[in-house]
């Protein structure tokens, strides 16, 4: 990439930090604050409500009282017998208070441990998911969304659980930790571990048509089209397309195929996402040497757009790719350029911008994707598998508004600006 191009981006990336940092300075209001704000807010309301509720219960108590046991009676006008039957009743009295007293005391104690056991559950619950980069509740939905998949068929004993597997694979995304480290923290073997990821990616690679869609109908292709428009102003786009990495171990067959430009073995992977960072399209089968361009010509994709299935709509690139009626690049700067042209390019880099937010979260959300989470020590053909499961874990998080963890709130930047520098290298 020009020197100019990564002039403005690294400008763009200095803005963006000034601008958190002159937002924090003036004590903005994050997600996380706002909700502590409304539960504290609400909390003080339904302390107040049940305040006032309790002196109206004893007001009641007060006036219920005296109207059954009248005014205080005398005894000194009383005989000896009154005087030892009304003692009598005043013990019986006692005595059924005592008694209720007691249940109650019984019962709220009860029901005190009743809450301690669901509180230390709930505790529990929430240490279990932490690993796995989802809120809790995330994780509870993803659970609950393909639990009856990986449910054991076998009525034996001591068969994992689908929650086991589920958590087991998730953390395996979150980290890329060897699977003897997961097995630890899952209470499985390495070889059960290993069962458990195999199984549980399958499962969800089977899911790809559903999750993973590229906008066919005119309709959805119009609503893409749209957003992208109001980005830039570039008309008719409805996707952008990128290559990242996913780094691997040698492998032990043509082991010099994948080695992309830093010398590293990869996983060249191509996506195209759309303006809801949501990943409609996936190449995941090419070493890392091959070349964008080179994946984009052999793409399934490419040659849907060939055939004419899209009318008018294009896809936009960076530099890498070729130019095509269906594929719009940036001009090349080693030549003078026009004005238009200028503004042209400085539309579609805005715009392109989308593609490096959706894989920064793909890969913040999902370390053992990215460079930080270390290399995947797995075959080829297993890695590609991997990939697109975890493609699909991503997009299931965009259609149900599962956000990042703050941690990962705090790295994003840091990932993005990492995948710009790779560009630019």
């Amino acid at each position: 990439m020009d020197p100019e191009r990564a002039k403005d981006i690294r400008a763009r990336i200095k803005e963006r930090k000034e601008q958190r940092r002159k937002t924090r300075a003036k004590g903005f209001v994050t997600k996380r604050r706002r909700q502590n704000l409304k539960e504290w807010v609400t909390f003080q309301r339904q302390r107040f409500n049940f305040e006032e509720t309790r002196k109206k219960k004893m007001q009641e108590r007060d006036k219920a009282i005296k109207e059954r046991c009248g005014p205080n009676k005398s005894s000194n006008s009383m005989g000896e017998e009154e005087v030892v039957r009304l003692c009598k009743l005043y013990q019986n009295h006692v005595a059924r208070l005592e008694e209720d007293l007691y249940d109650i005391d019984y019962d709220v104690r009860f029901k005190d441990m009743k809450i301690n056991e669901l509180r230390l559950e709930l505790d529990e619950m929430r240490g279990r998911l932490k690993h796995t980069g989802l809120p809790w509740w995330g994780a509870r939905e993803l659970i609950e969304w393909i639990e009856p998949e990986v449910e054991p068929l076998a009525r034996r004993n001591y068969a994992t659980p689908a929650e086991t597997k589920i958590l087991t694979t998730l953390g395996f995304f979150r980290s890329g930790s060897f699977q003897w480290m997961l097995g630890t923290v899952s209470g499985t073997s390495q070889p059960s571990c290993s069962r458990i990821i195999a199984e549980v990616s399958s499962t969800l690679q089977g899911h790809a048509n559903e999750m993973i869609r590229f906008p066919a109908s005119v309709d959805e292709r119009n609503i893409v089209s749209n957003a992208f428009y109001q980005v830039a102003g570039l008309p008719n786009v409805i996707g952008i397309v990128d290559g990242s990495h996913v780094l691997i171990k040698a492998p032990t067959d043509h082991g010099g195929v994948y080695i992309n430009r830093k010398q590293r073995h990869s996983i060249n992977v191509q996506i195209i996402c759309n303006h809801q960072d949501k990943i409609t399209d996936i190449v995941a089968k090419y070493p890392g040497s091959s070349h964008d361009s080179f994946i984009m010509r052999n793409s399934a994709i490419c040659h849907r757009f060939q055939r004419g299935e899209f009318g008018n709509n294009v896809l936009i690139g960076d530099s890498g790719y070729f130019r095509a009626p269906y594929l719009a690049i940036p001009f090349s700067r080693r030549a003078a350029l026009s004005v238009e042209q200028q503004l042209f390019n400085t539309a579609l880099t805005k715009t392109r911008s989308k593609v490096e937010r959706c894989i920064g979260l793909w890969k913040c959300r999902f370390r053992s994707m990215h460079k930080s989470g270390g290399d995947l020590c797995y075959e080829p053909a297993k890695v590609c598998k991997l990939i697109t499961a975890s493609v699909v874990l991503h997009n299931y998080c965009v259609n149900f508004g599962i956000p990042l963890l703050d941690e990962d709130e705090h790295q994003l930047e840091l990932i993005i600006h990492g995948l710009a520098e790779d560009e630019l290298d």
